[in-house]
């Protein structure tokens, strides 16, 4: 296999997926409690979406942290980025355009879908976050609001998105089940 893409493989820090579907079917699964049947072609298009949504994540961060990944000494499997834009192996460009064509292919597959109303702003939000996490002028992660960010997508807004693709509505009882999940969460990237 090509050095090149087998970098762009690492980059692409798929090992995140699992940890992004669970919250998406804590949503799908309330929602299934209250229809008598799930639409699994629109359940599976959310979860691509979202999991191209957390793939643009991986890309837009290596992008815009390679000045602190070329001097990160303690990267984790879990911090500190891919560093794969570090070596030399791929041009630094490569990493915004793969975000692009990742959140480009989110858009398209949403259209094709057919979202709910209601799914949208949670796909911009979304969207939005992944990019801002570390690009310029927000920054979050820079400005100590990417763990709250993070949290409040992962725990609140991820089951949201796959309950509302199924009811067409927002949920008290998903925004409940969610609210303890942030402090959790955040909890868990400040440690790491």
């Amino acid at each position: 296999m090509p050095p090149q893409l087998l970098a762009l493989i690492r980059m692409s820090r798929a090992y995140f997926l699992p940890m992004a579907a669970l919250p998406y079917f804590v949503g799908v699964a309330v929602a299934g409690r209250e229809l008598d049947q799930i639409d699994s072609r629109l359940m599976l298009a959310g979860l691509g979406i979202e999991l191209l949504v957390q793939l643009s994540v991986s890309y837009f961060n290596d992008y815009w942290d390679m000045p602190t990944d070329a001097i990160n000494t303690r990267r984790t499997l879990l911090s500190g980025g891919s560093g794969e834009l570090t070596t030399g192996v791929l041009p630094p460009l490569i990493a915004p355009i793969m975000g692009a064509l990742c959140q480009g292919g989110a858009l398209g597959l949403a259209l094709w879908a057919g979202l709910p109303p209601v799914g949208w702003p949670l796909l911009v939000l979304a969207m939005a976050a992944a990019v801002f996490y570390t690009a310029p002028p927000l920054a979050l992660a820079w400005r100590g609001l990417g763990e709250i960010t993070t949290a409040t997508v992962a725990g609140l807004m991820v089951p949201m998105w796959g309950y509302s693709l199924q009811t067409g509505h927002l949920s008290a009882e998903v925004l409940v089940l969610g609210l303890p999940l942030v402090p959790i969460i955040m909890s868990m990237f400040v440690a790491i």
